[in-house]
C-alpha cells in the first residue's frame, strides 16, 4: 500500500510501454482494485518476469492476485 501511494496514472502508462499491464477495475466503485505487470526477463524473447502485483487491501483474499498471475 505504501508503494502505491507514490505511483500515479502516468507511472502506469509509462510502464505499459515496456510491459504487459493488467488492471482489474470495480465498475460499481469506478476504482482500480488490482494491477499486475509482466515483461521480458532482461530483454529475452523466451522468458518473462512478473514485475509487480498490487491488490487493494479490501479486495485481498478473493483470488484476484491469482487471476492476475494466471
Amino acid at each position: 500500500e505504501n508503494d502505491l501511494e507514490h505511483l500515479t496514472a502516468q507511472d502506469f502508462k509509462e510502464k505499459a510501454e515496456y510491459f504487459h499491464c493488467y488492471v482489474f477495475i470495480d465498475d460499481t466503485l469506478n476504482k482500480i482494485i488490482a494491477v499486475g505487470s509482466i515483461g521480458p526477463y532482461w530483454g529475452r524473447q523466451d522468458e518473462s518476469s512478473l514485475f509487480n502485483i498490487f491488490v487493494s487491501p479490501e479486495f485481498q483474499g478473493q483470488g484476484i492476485g491469482k487471476q492476475l498471475i494466471q
